[in-house]
């Protein structure tokens, strides 16, 4: 500033000023470090859950019950058609063989379809655990990490806006308290 006293004490009170507004927003910047993290959490939702445990239940069962059963009685009712067939026949003991090879086929078809119909199911269970799994990672993100981010960064520059204000503010008052030294001070051939 200028060489006379008022200029000089103006600008250490400005210092001075400066280094209690520097001094605040550090402590401002060291409370919200240490509080960071009031954030309502988003839930995950009910449905997800469900289709976990939906699939669970498929995973564990092959055919529908009721599906496997009428199959299967299809299955004997050909039996017993073909065997009172064959006994009307000549030859019909000759062709027992026959229909219970094709008999067992038809009960390994269906044990083949309720089979594959597990491993579907099975691989749903997967997906919908891969679902929940990606849930828990957004909810995560979004949730507790983002805004902790946002908090601390928010405090790291608050912090880091502080010790700037502070280090201006010394600069400050010792330019001021230099010339009111100078302004008081023993002029030369005085």
């Amino acid at each position: 500033m200028g060489a006379t006293p008022w200029g000089a004490i103006a600008q250490t009170v400005g210092g001075l000023f400066k280094a209690g507004v520097g001094l605040s927003q550090i402590k401002q910047g060291k409370k919200l470090v240490k509080a960071a993290g009031d954030q309502p959490l988003q839930q995950m939702p009910d449905e997800v859950n469900q289709n976990v445990t939906d699939a669970g239940i498929d995973a564990a069962t092959g055919m529908p019950s009721e599906q496997y059963n009428r199959a299967m009685q299809n299955i004997q009712r050909n039996q017993l058609w073909a065997m009172r067939n064959a006994g009307s026949r000549r030859g019909g003991l000759m062709a027992l063989p026959q229909l219970l090879a094709g008999s067992n086929d038809a009960m390994g078809d269906v044990d083949v379809a309720s089979a594959n119909m597990r491993l579907a199911n099975r691989r749903y269970l997967y997906g919908a655990r891969e679902k929940v799994a990606g849930w828990k990672d957004k909810l995560y993100t979004t949730n507790q990490l983002n805004p902790w981010l946002n908090k601390i960064n928010y405090a790291q520059g608050l912090l880091g806006q502080g010790n700037q204000t502070l280090s201006s503010a010394f600069g400050d008052t010792a330019a001021g308290a230099i010339g009111i030294a100078s302004a008081y001070g023993k002029k030369p051939g005085g």
